[in-house]
């Protein structure tokens, strides 16, 4: 959770930097690597979340919530174009902030159902070790 909210903060700041920057081609090149960074790390915290937060079995989970992804990934350029156009250029930036910004709300809001989160994964590491001290005594 710290590692969501975290990076979810960042790449608020980050989208209202490249709003700022937007007529600064080297700036925006520069924000954008960061933000590539950001959004690797955001990637796997949240590929883990996914995975850990539901009893549905693995590939289940794992297509839904690459079915999320990419919905977003095709609505975004749709909306950002039209809004660029009927606005101004970093207004698109500023709708991603505001959205990041409902994100870790949704997070906070809910973070008791995501609270066994990380708990599992230790619990599946011991029994995993004692599963191979098992085997190398036996």
């Amino acid at each position: 959770m710290p590692t969501l909210l975290g990076v979810l903060a960042l790449l608020t700041v980050l989208m209202v930097a490249m709003d700022l920057a937007v007529d600064s081609l080297p700036l925006m090149v520069a924000l954008i690597v960061m933000g590539g960074l950001l959004l690797g790390i955001m990637n796997t915290a949240l590929t883990e979340t996914v995975m850990e937060a539901t009893d549905l079995p693995r590939g289940v989970a794992s297509s839904a919530y690459s079915g999320v992804r990419f919905l977003g990934g095709a609505i975004a350029p749709a909306v950002a174009g039209p809004l660029a156009a009927a606005t101004t250029a970093g207004a698109p930036y500023l709708l991603a902030a505001a959205a990041l910004v409902a994100a870790i709300g949704m997070l906070l809001l809910g973070r008791r159902h995501l609270a066994q989160v990380g708990t599992a994964e230790d619990l599946d590491e011991a029994a995993e070790a004692e599963a191979l001290t098992a085997a190398d005594a036996g």
